[in-house]
């Protein structure tokens, strides 16, 4: 009986050290173009690039309804938006977002408090334009490619421009290195009038920084492109 604890305590601390050993640093990047306010410096069509960094042990897994959501909210958080010849960088204040990835509907970006989707979310930011059809923000036709998160999700929404097989290989977990690319939703609530998608208000509560609040709103109406990054280590 003890021989048989002994095995088992070994064998549950061998299960340890090969998670231990598993788990790495991980950097996540999402870089695009829109409009916003940092502090009481307002910008528009800003590059604004937002990096989380965490460990993968953090990286859980939820599965309900047949889709499943990976998320990551262990880390430290800053933002950088470049103006015109003007940079300005700083750290989200502890808890304020965390990276989340949908891989059933082709969602991928940084959620927070405001919702899962915000302040930045890759394909369009919401599941209801996301996988079969994509319709609403960032649909722009049948046959276009609407970027990797959405092709990953569904490679048979765009026929006939078939996404490569190396593309539909790419890791989807946010522990492996990987790039995501389509469109970028940069708004708390988008309004739908005569067809169009417009961004009417900032969220009524913004997220916080060492440098005061940050919010984006896409005030063009305009899906911008961006790209998502997973990288090991510190990204640097």
């Amino acid at each position: 009986m003890i021989k048989a604890l002994h095995s088992g305590f070994a064998a549950a601390a061998l299960l340890a050290l090969a998670a231990a050993a598993d788990a790495h640093p991980v950097t996540y990047r999402l870089t695009t173009v829109t409009d916003g306010q940092i502090g009481s410096v307002s910008f528009h069509s800003a590059v604004v690039t937002i990096e989380f960094k965490g460990d993968t042990r953090s990286v859980q897994t939820t599965t309900a309804g047949g889709v499943t959501v990976h998320q990551n909210a262990k880390g430290s958080a800053n933002v950088t938006v470049v103006s015109g010849g003007t940079t300005i960088m700083t750290k989200f204040l502890p808890g304020e977002i965390f990276a989340r990835y949908d891989v059933s509907n082709g969602v991928v970006g940084f959620g927070s408090s405001v919702g899962p989707y915000y302040p930045f979310s890759i394909d369009c930011g919401n599941v209801s334009c996301s996988g079969s059809g994509d319709w609403g923000p960032g649909w722009i036709g049948t046959t276009s490619v609407d970027g990797i998160a959405a092709a990953l999700a569904d490679p048979n929404t765009d026929s006939p421009d078939y996404p490569s097989d190396a593309t539909l290989n790419l890791p989807n977990d946010l522990i492996q290195p990987t790039i995501l690319t389509g469109y970028v939703s940069a708004c708390a609530s988008y309004v739908l009038n005569n067809f169009y998608w417009s961004c009417p208000a900032p969220p009524t509560v913004p997220l916080k920084t060492q440098l005061g609040t940050f919010y984006v709103q896409d005030s063009s109406g305009e899906m911008q492109v961006g790209v998502f990054r997973v990288l090991s280590g510190s990204g640097d």
